[in-house]
């Protein structure tokens, strides 16, 4: 395309659309026992609007895998995240348009600790084992760190 081409499409309002740019300023405004709120700044939406939010955390247990846990509505820049108990978190938010996902945002600088709870269930398939004289071993599985008050028995 000739330059004076691209100069009367530009005029013609015939514009480039791209996937939007990674929200900003991600930051945790309060963190509670079981939830925490998050709020952000809009990128650039580079000429296709953004449809929605997806927030994603890591966690101390898996500090390399982003699991998404919301997706919030696009005239949105605050979320509320439910928490598991004695776990630290970070977390992130990538904009998404027709176009496709942006760049995740960089994540929190402060983490968000909570605080050690009780199980939220009970263990599975409990097993005792009496195979000698005054002993008794107690087995069970547990199903997930998470729903375990974040404590590994």
């Amino acid at each position: 395309m000739s330059f004076f081409s691209f100069i009367s499409l530009f005029y013609m309002g015939c514009c480039v659309a791209d996937r939007p740019d990674p929200p900003t300023s991600v930051e945790i405004e309060r963190c509670r026992e079981n939830s925490t709120e998050l709020k952000w700044i809009k990128g650039i939406e580079n000429n296709a609007p953004v449809n929605y939010f997806v927030i994603q955390y890591n966690t101390s247990f898996n500090p390399d895998q982003w699991v998404s846990v919301q997706t919030v509505d696009y005239t949105q820049n605050t979320a509320i995240i439910g928490l598991s108990p004695w776990v630290n978190y970070t977390f992130r938010v990538i904009a998404t348009n027709k176009i496709g996902m942006s760049l995740p945002s960089f994540h929190t600088k402060t983490v968000c600790r909570t605080n050690p709870a009780l199980p939220a269930m009970n263990p599975e398939n409990v097993q005792s084992i009496g195979d000698r004289r005054n002993k008794l071993k107690i087995e069970w599985i547990v199903s997930c760190l998470a729903n375990n008050g974040g404590v590994l028995v």
